[in-house]
């Protein structure tokens, strides 16, 4: 089947979680937290969900999920699309390795 629209896409989750049990063996600081959920766009009538795994190996916090609601209307159809605009438009905080990128990038030349 050719999915020509969004709107034949199930609603429910294809993909199933399967957490892991406290005597499994991983250290605390390795489990995976519930992180901050960001509130659905003003006025959208297409929205759909995205959890994006996030760490940052330069503080102590343990890794966590942060909830993304994406306006479909406004973003291209691919996932890639939905990421680009959930950086550009939501969480447009730069990761200290992306501020040295931008800064090596306008460095004029010798």
């Amino acid at each position: 089947m050719i999915i020509t629209s969004s709107d034949q896409v199930p609603r429910a989750t294809l993909l199933k979680r399967f957490p892991v049990p406290r005597n499994f063996g991983v250290a605390p600081e390795a489990r995976i937290e519930r992180g901050r959920t960001w509130p659905r766009p003003a006025g959208a009538a297409r929205v759909k969900s995205f959890e994006i795994y996030r760490y940052d190996p330069d503080s102590s916090d343990n890794p966590r999920l942060d909830t993304f609601e994406v306006d479909l209307d406004d973003c291209g159809p691919m996932v890639l699309d939905a990421l680009f605009w959930i950086k550009n438009k939501v969480d447009t905080r730069r990761s200290p390795s992306a501020v040295r990128a931008a800064r090596a990038s306008a460095a004029p030349a010798p």
